[in-house]
C-alpha cells in the first residue's frame, strides 16, 4: 500500500527529462529561425548540416541563459548593496 501512494503523489521522472529536453529544443528553435531567415536574405546556398546548426543553435540558447543567470545575479548583489548603502 505505501508503494501504491509513493507512486501516485511522486511525478516520475521521465516526464521532467522530457521536460527539459523538450524546452532545450524549443528554446534553440528561436535561433534556428534566425539563422535560417539570415540565410535566405543573404542567399547563402550551402548552409551547414542540420545536426551542425542545431547544435550551434543549443549552444546559443545555453550561452543567453547563462547571460542572464550572470545579469540577475549582478542585478540582485547591486540592489542589494545599494539598500545596504542607503540604510
Amino acid at each position: 500500500k505505501p508503494r501504491i501512494i509513493e507512486i501516485a503523489t511522486v511525478p516520475p521522472q521521465e516526464f521532467l527529462t522530457i521536460a527539459v529536453v523538450s524546452t532545450i529544443w524549443s528554446g534553440s528553435s528561436i535561433f534556428e529561425a534566425v539563422r535560417t531567415t539570415l540565410n535566405r536574405a543573404y542567399q547563402v546556398t550551402q548552409p551547414p548540416i542540420y545536426v551542425v546548426r542545431r547544435l550551434m543553435s543549443i549552444i546559443e540558447f545555453f550561452a543567453i541563459i547563462i547571460i542572464v543567470a550572470i545579469v540577475l545575479i549582478l542585478l540582485q548583489i547591486t540592489t542589494k548593496n545599494a539598500f545596504i548603502q542607503s540604510v
